[in-house]
Order: structure tokens, then C-alpha cells, then sequence
């Protein structure tokens, strides 16, 4: 357990006060040196720490880890979903995922199943080991860190002892792309565990043979838009378009290839923490988001009946969307991608009846410190703290 708990970075962030600066021994005289917080300590995190709050995110996770314990010993008061949903500082982003997804206590059961994976198969050849090596370089291949040999072989060893580890799902494509995520926050050993809890746990059936998982998510998410965005879903079907050709990428790459890396990360560290139904609500919300954009009033004059017909029906297409989907107030915050859309769920109730697993997917948490800036919402923590 010291072994395990001694490679997170908590440990080494709580040994001094925050405003200190960092000790360079201990107190027995042997040198300190941070621990391992993945790529992006060699190569830079994605964002704008300064734009993100970084510090100011660290000084309350410094003063929630110090009342309530860490790694091991951490309690999950109401404070730690808060924090996440602010948003994790880069330095314990990958720390936090391994715990939210109970990937810790995996690896506090089998601390060297890693490194034995890899002795005991070096230099053994497989079909999922060829796969892995023809998408090494198609995996984020924008981020610094895998355009370089450092990058590119943490990757391969992860895949490499995984699909070792786990012979009948092997490899599948997009596992490159999250264990390259998880791999700009995480060690390689911290990387390795959290994707065995993905494809065993949170997300069985995604990467396995027959996907049963992500068809099954395919339908369930076909049926909702259908319910809850008519508008969208005529459309689809009036211009035969297969909704689940298009979402399938969403959900095998959990949207890290779909929207900013920033934004990914923000999906990534809910996800983690509420579990697989955060990919659902993700997606709503993304076609929500799109339908209220891509809106344009028709230009034509009322000079025909054909173009007053078309008008008056873009109109009501218009007013319809706006309840449905609950359209933005005019004046649109920079993270208005992630505000909740109260009257979706509300809509439901005078519509066909879903199921009530259904309905909880789409009652995601409506609570103030969602909607307002993550700044605003820091300074009201660090106020009650």
C-alpha cells in the first residue's frame, strides 16, 4: 500500500502548506521528487492554465484533501462532486479519474500485474499487437507528446499489456485514442488500470468483439432524440440519415476526438465520476447545442404563397425547437455547452412515457454551480470553506 500511495501526487502536493515552496528533501534527508503526472508534465497540458484557474483550483483541492484525507484515505464529502464538476486542476486530474472510477483499488490489489504482464510477454508477437502498432501514430497525433518516441511508447506498452492481460476483447479501435487521454494525466501503470476498469467495468460490451455495449447505447440514444427532439429526428429521417453511423465515434472515443481537448477532459472527469450515463447526457446535450446554432431565419421575401408557406412553417419549426430544447438567453456564457436543459426533461412528461431508467438519464443535476463561470463558482467554495 505505501509502494501504490507513494506514486500520487497527493502525497507530494500535502507534504508542504500550499503557499510553501516545495521541499527538496525529506525529513529523514532523502531526496523529494514528484511523482509521474503523465505527458503533460514533459510536454505541456492542454489549455490555459491561467484562463482555467489552475491555481486557484489547487488551493481548494489543497484545503479539501487536508480536512478529508487523500488516496487512500480520502472521504467523499459533497464538496468532492463539486469540485469536479468546477473542473480538475492538471496536476490531480489523473489522481482524481484513478479514484473516481475505483481503478485505485484495482491497482492497491495487484500493484505489479503491469510490470509482470510486460516481462512475461516481451518479445511475444500477436494480431491485437499488429492492430496496435497501425493506429500508434493516428492517436491525437495534435499533441505534442505523440509526435515524439516518449509518448508513442507509453502508448504502446499500455495497449500492449492489455491486450495481453484481456485476450478476448485484445484490442479494439479507439482504445488508442483514450489510453492516449488518459496517458497526458496519468503514469503508465495509473493508465493501465483505469482502462481495465473502462472496458470491464464502466463500459462492458464497447470494445469487445460483437460491441453488444455501444449497439445497445445506439439504440437507446436513437429512441431518445426521437422522443425528445422531433424536429432532429425528422430531419434525420427525411434525408436518411443513420443517426448511430454518426454517434458511434462519440461513444467509442468517449468525444475526445469530437470537440476541443479541454472540453473532452471536462466530459472525462464527470464521466468518471457519475458513471456511463454521462456519455447520453453529453450527447443530448451536444445536439441541443447544435440545433439552436445552426438556426438561420429564411431570407426570401413574402412575395408567394410558396415562400409565405415556407416562412410560416420555419417559424413554427423555430418555436417548437425553443421548447423542446430550451434556446440560450441572449447572452451566452463561454461554457453555455454544458448548461443543463431543464425543460428537456420536462417536455417528456407531456409526450409518450419513456421508462424510468430513461427519465433519470435525462434528469441530470440542474444546480447553480453548473450553470454559473467555474471562477464564480470557486470563489462561492473557497467562501463557505
Amino acid at each position: 500500500m505505501r509502494a501504490v500511495a507513494q506514486g500520487c501526487y497527493s502525497e507530494y502536493f500535502l507534504f508542504n502548506e500550499f503557499d510553501q515552496a516545495p521541499a527538496a528533501e525529506k525529513q529523514d534527508g532523502t531526496p523529494r521528487t514528484p511523482p509521474d503526472t503523465g505527458l503533460g508534465s514533459l510536454f505541456k497540458y492542454p489549455g490555459n492554465s491561467r484562463k482555467l484557474r489552475d491555481r486557484s483550483k489547487m488551493r481548494l483541492w489543497h484545503e479539501y484533501l487536508k480536512d478529508n484525507g487523500r488516496n487512500t484515505t480520502l472521504v467523499r464529502q459533497p464538496d468532492f462532486h463539486r469540485l469536479i464538476r468546477v473542473g480538475l486542476p492538471n496536476l490531480l486530474r489523473g489522481e482524481i479519474w484513478e479514484l473516481s472510477s475505483g481503478a485505485f483499488y484495482l491497482r492497491l490489489q495487484k500493484p505489479k500485474l503491469y510490470a509482470e504482464t510486460l516481462a512475461k510477454h516481451e518479445g511475444q508477437h500477436s494480431i491485437a499487437i499488429d492492430e496496435i502498432e497501425k493506429d500508434l501514430n493516428r492517436s491525437l497525433p495534435e499533441y505534442a507528446g505523440f509526435q515524439s518516441e516518449e509518448g508513442i511508447g507509453r502508448l504502446r506498452r499500455v495497449l500492449t499489456a492489455y491486450s495481453w492481460t484481456n485476450a478476448e476483447v485484445g484490442y479494439c479501435q479507439a482504445m488508442n485514442i483514450v489510453v492516449a487521454a488518459l496517458l497526458i494525466y496519468l503514469s503508465e501503470d495509473q493508465a493501465f488500470y483505469v482502462l481495465s476498469i473502462l472496458c470491464d467495468r464502466l463500459l462492458p460490451g464497447y470494445y469487445s468483439i460483437t460491441m453488444y455495449g455501444t449497439l445497445l447505447d445506439q439504440r437507446v440514444f436513437e429512441s431518445l432524440v426521437e422522443k425528445t427532439m422531433p424536429i432532429i429526428w425528422d430531419h434525420l429521417v427525411k434525408n436518411d440519415v443513420q443517426l448511430s453511423v454518426v454517434s458511434l465515434p462519440w461513444f467509442l472515443s468517449l468525444y475526445i476526438n469530437s470537440m476541443p481537448l479541454i472540453f473532452a477532459f471536462r466530459v472525462l472527469d464527470v464521466f468518471f465520476l457519475e458513471g456511463p450515463l454521462c456519455c447520453s447526457k453529453s450527447v443530448l446535450r451536444s445536439c441541443a447545442s447544435t440545433a439552436r446554432n445552426s438556426w438561420t431565419p429564411p431570407t426570401t421575401a413574402l412575395s408567394s404563397p410558396s415562400s409565405k408557406h415556407t416562412l410560416l412553417d420555419s417559424a413554427k419549426a423555430r418555436t417548437q425547437s425553443q421548447r423542446i430544447l430550451n434556446t440560450a438567453p441572449s447572452r451566452t456564457s463561454r461554457h453555455s455547452w454544458s448548461s443543463p436543459s431543464r425543460s428537456l426533461t420536462a417536455s417528456l412528461s407531456t409526450q409518450s412515457p419513456l421508462s424510468a431508467a430513461n427519465t433519470r438519464l435525462l434528469s441530470w443535476t440542474t444546480s447553480s454551480h453548473l450553470r454559473r463561470e467555474p471562477l464564480s463558482a470557486i470563489s462561492d467554495l473557497r467562501a463557505r470553506n
